[in-house]
């Protein structure tokens, strides 16, 4: 089922498998700017959670500066983007239509509280980068780490945790399949129109556990693009060929 943009006047689908859709975050505040941003009324009293499991953003609400492609599999946001490009007017040139994303109207007071909030967010940045640029110049050493390393095992990091966590659910998954028999491939290649992105079996069972709220999971892609490829099908071969070999 395809994921719609909830932009205002944007009729988008994440079918289109040549733009990136992008789940709302879980962080109260930066869930709240994008929803304010949004102008949508009906969104203000859902949840971080609702708003990361059930709606999306297409990559035209953003600045091409805060998307990444870090692969060709993998189209990710940067960590404080913030949408900022929408359309709120063009529903006034037809007004007799039924309009399913209302469109907040904002109060002179409203407009002026924004605007003071985006004044006083620069403000604050401003020092931090100040301060991170002088303890830098202060301390050179800091950025190359210690030469020295203790030759003792080291406790696995909490990064190296995250990431065993990660693959045990990607394996998990694939041993799941194969006692059902479900094959990887959901469709054949000339089955999927070109530029339509259509999930397999693996990115489907991947989506539900990510829903479930397996917390590596969603923590791994809640930055990703929704109709992008989370693990290619050259890693899943991969993956195969290590379970057979240990067979």
């Amino acid at each position: 089922m395809p994921n719609f943009c909830a932009a205002p006047n944007c009729t988008r689908k994440s079918t289109q498998s040549d733009l990136a859709f992008f789940r709302f975050p879980r962080d109260p505040a930066r869930c709240q700017k994008w929803v304010e941003n949004c102008r949508r009324a009906d969104l203000e009293d859902k949840t971080p959670d609702q708003l990361n499991k059930h709606y999306r953003l297409c990559a035209k609400h953003f600045e091409t500066s805060m998307i990444c492609r870090t692969s060709p599999y993998r189209t990710v946001l940067r960590d404080n983007a913030i949408p900022t490009i929408f359309d709120l007017t063009s529903h006034l040139n037809n007004p007799h239509s039924r309009h399913r994303k209302r469109i907040k109207e904002l109060s002179e007071d409203e407009i002026r509280t924004l605007k003071q909030k985006k004044i006083d967010e620069t403000s604050e940045q401003e020092p931090k980068h100040k301060e991170i640029n002088n303890s830098n110049a202060q301390n050179p050493s800091a950025e190359e780490g210690g030469e020295e390393q203790d030759e003792d095992i080291l406790p696995l990091t909490l990064e190296e945790k995250e990431k065993n966590e990660y693959l045990k659910f990607l394996f998990e998954i694939l041993i799941l399949m194969g006692k059902q028999n479900i094959p990887l491939d959901g469709h054949e290649a000339d089955e999927i129109p070109e530029g339509l992105f259509t999930p397999d079996n693996f990115q489907a069972l991947l989506e539900c556990r990510i829903n479930s709220g397996e917390e590596v999971l969603r923590k791994r892609f809640e930055t990703t693009a929704v109709n992008t490829l989370f693990c290619s099908k050259t890693q899943q071969k991969q993956m195969l060929e290590i379970c057979e070999s240990c067979i």
